[in-house]
């Protein structure tokens, strides 16, 4: 588990071979839009999967041209 106060910036890294994965769970009513590093949104277009423009993780094929990094 981690917490992370609003504003603030961590930075998790995977050190195994193995994939892995991190569930976000942000607290309150409004929308919250993360802000990925550069290297991780091309490690996700890489795995075939981008940011639509509503914010949310999509599969890169259905992506338009515009969202596509």
């Amino acid at each position: 588990m981690l917490s992370v106060p609003r504003d603030a910036w961590r930075t998790l890294r995977n050190v195994g071979d193995a994939r892995g994965d991190l569930l976000v769970v942000n607290s309150g009513d409004g929308r919250v839009r993360l802000e990925w590093d550069e290297e991780v949104v091309k490690a996700a277009a890489d795995a075939g999967v981008g940011i639509d423009h509503n914010g949310y993780v999509a599969p890169y094929a259905l992506l338009p041209r515009s969202a596509r990094r």
